[in-house]
């Protein structure tokens, strides 16, 4: 009883101790950049030509913790994605060429872990790796010539599940007083809606952090 007693209070007493050598943070931030595809999308004679990338935007609202140049934080976060693609359509007799573009504005929950490493008394870089839940918004697809109408794709709206995708990024910091960082640095983000599409998101974000 008495060794558990012990063992129970050196927990406690571990806990409040880090627990109060942290510190609550709250951030925002926003950013831009382009959004990329692979796609594999099919119909009878059709097939993709190439593709380019669209421009992309990103906001982000986020709490989290800090104890010991760890971090760990959660929050929501709107983005852009899609893809510019050509498609060529031949058969015996005529051959075409389509233009089609995809886009979307997508809501996510990220969760990251980021470490905060001292470069200079009031500046740092900070890496950061997470995941997010994505809850991916209509599809639209619109063909963008007039040479060939694609009737499964023109003025199309394609409704996304739920699905999971993966964040990194590193960011530069710069402390103004005790409770104040402003931020900047590029970030990757990867998500897979469904087994034919996979986006990547190449952004440049910058911010700021209040701790409390």
């Amino acid at each position: 009883m008495t060794l558990k007693f012990i063992a129970l209070s050196a927990y406690m007493f571990t806990t409040t101790t880090l627990f109060a050598q942290g510190k609550f943070f709250a951030s925002v931030s926003a950013g831009a950049g382009q959004s990329a595809a692979n796609v594999k999308l099919d119909y009878n004679n059709y097939r993709m030509a190439n593709y380019d990338n669209i421009s992309s935007y990103y906001l982000h609202a986020g709490l989290g913790y800090e104890i010991r140049r760890w971090r760990l934080s959660a929050g929501v976060e709107f983005f852009r994605t899609g893809f510019y693609k050509g498609f060529a359509y031949s058969n015996d007799q005529l051959g075409f060429y389509e233009k089609i573009m995809a886009h979307n504005e997508n809501t996510a929950i990220p969760l990251l872990l980021s470490y905060e490493m001292r470069l200079l008394k009031n500046v740092s870089i900070v890496p950061a790796a997470g995941a997010a839940m994505i809850f991916a918004g209509k599809t639209h697809y619109n063909t963008n010539d007039f040479t060939l109408n694609i009737d499964p794709w023109d003025n199309l709206v394609v409704n996304r599940n739920l699905s999971m995708g993966a964040i990194a990024k590193v960011t530069a910091e710069v402390s103004i007083g005790k409770k104040i960082i402003l931020f900047a640095g590029p970030s990757l983000r990867y998500y897979k809606p469904n087994p034919s599409l996979h986006y990547y998101l190449y952004l440049g974000e910058i911010g700021i952090t209040r701790h409390f």
